[in-house]
């Protein structure tokens, strides 16, 4: 079942970092509290709800990825001749620590 507008707007307002509760996402939505907490409790808003926490979670795991790049060549710079000692260490240790999380992976 389609979600009514105002749920639309709901699931807009729990996902804005701006709103740190449900109160405030509410508000946010033009909705009551209580109205909210119906919504929430309804499988189809939910299911809303989640698909769109999943593809926001997607989105920021491409800008990560995309990103890696030069986070590996930031830290490889750090570890060059011309870098104090502090760090260059701070960085071997975060080479080494993200090179044994990706090792121990399946």
């Amino acid at each position: 079942m389609a979600l009514t507008p105002r749920q639309v707007k709901a699931v807009a307002a729990l996902l804005d970092p701006a709103n740190r509760s449900n109160e405030a996402a509410a508000a946010a939505a033009g909705v009551g509290k209580r109205t909210l907490q119906d919504y929430l409790s309804d499988p189809d808003f939910q299911a809303e709800l989640q698909a769109a926490q999943s593809a926001m979670i997607g989105e920021a795991t491409r800008r990560l990825t995309s990103l890696c790049g030069l986070a590996v060549d930031a830290l490889a710079e750090c570890l060059g001749p011309y870098t104090n000692e502090k760090t260059a260490m701070t960085a071997a240790v975060a080479v080494l620590d993200l090179s044994l999380i990706h090792i121990s992976e399946p």
